[in-house]
C-alpha cells in the first residue's frame, strides 16, 4: 500500500512517498513499465544509458525497515512527466519482490511484482 508522488524540474523526474506492506528489512526493485496495468513486463523504456542492458524504467531499489515500510525519494534523469522521449504519465510503476541488482536483464533477479499502480495526472 502507498502512494508516490511525481513532479518535474530541471530534466529530472523527482518520485516521493511512503510505501508498506513490503517484506521487512529488504531491497526492493522499482520500475516504470510501458503499460499502466503492469501486463507487459518486457516493454520497459530502452536504451537511455550507455549501458545497453540497463532499461530506462528501471529506477534502482528502495529499502524497506524493520516495519516493511520504505520512504521513497528518488530523481531520474531523462524521464519526463507528460512531455518528451520518456513520458510517463499513463504508464504504471511496480515494485518487486526482491532486489534489482541492476546488471542482468529483464528484471534483474528482482522477481515477481508484488505492487502495482498507473501513473496519472492530479490537477494538485
Amino acid at each position: 500500500v502507498g502512494r508516490l508522488k511525481f513532479s518535474e524540474a530541471f530534466g529530472k523526474v523527482k518520485v516521493e512517498g511512503n510505501v508498506s506492506g513490503l517484506k521487512a528489512g529488504l531491497q526492493h526493485g522499482i520500475s516504470i513499465y510501458e503499460f499502466g496495468d503492469c501486463s507487459n513486463p518486457g516493454a520497459r523504456y530502452k536504451g537511455m544509458d550507455k549501458d545497453p542492458i540497463k532499461a530506462m524504467g528501471r529506477l534502482g531499489n528502495i529499502s524497506s525497515n524493520k516495519s516493511g515500510r520504505s520512504k521513497v525519494m528518488m530523481e531520474i534523469e531523462g524521464l519526463s512527466i507528460n512531455t518528451g522521449q520518456y513520458p510517463i504519465v499513463g504508464r504504471s510503476i511496480a515494485i518487486h519482490q526482491h532486489k534489482d541488482d541492476m546488471v542482468s536483464r529483464g528484471h534483474g533477479g528482482a522477481g515477481k511484482i508484488i505492487a502495482c499502480g498507473v501513473i496519472g495526472a492530479s490537477a494538485k
